[in-house]
């Protein structure tokens, strides 16, 4: 008995491990790149919505800081683009099966992120908070 819950212990665990990341990535500094000051940057908003999905995004562009924009715009652009993939296919089949059991068309999935910016003269920290409904009671 109380092996199965240490099994169970460790797999709800590693499981959390899964679910919650975070990243830190350290950029190298580039001379012809200025240290960031306040309000150097602009928030980048995407909008749409889609039969499927419904999309609300918005990151911070950097103003001269190449790589550390390219990096922000990967992280979220590439997740947003593959939820939509999974998503189009996903909610399509869904919504067969309601129409065969004779119910109403699926609400869209939902994919939404939010960002905070704080800084200091030589580093830039962006929180990306990154909310995904596809079904069910309530989204991730």
């Amino acid at each position: 008995m109380k092996k199965s819950f240490y099994i169970f212990l460790v797999s709800v665990s590693v499981l959390s491990l899964f679910l919650v990341s975070c990243k830190t990535t350290q950029i190298p500094v580039v001379e012809e790149e200025p240290k960031i000051e306040t309000k150097d940057y602009e928030m980048i908003v995407i909008d749409e919505n889609l039969d499927f999905l419904k999309s609300n995004i918005t990151y911070p562009q950097f103003f001269n800081h190449v790589q550390l924009n390219r990096m922000v715009k990967n992280t979220v652009e590439n997740s947003w683009k593959g939820f939509k993939s999974y998503s189009s296919e996903e909610w399509n089949e869904l919504n067969e099966i309601n129409k065969k059991n004779g119910s109403s068309t699926l609400p869209p999935f939902e994919y939404k992120v939010t960002s905070e910016v704080s800084y200091s003269s030589k580093y830039a920290s962006v929180l990306l908070n990154t909310y995904i409904f596809n079904g069910g009671a309530h989204g991730n």
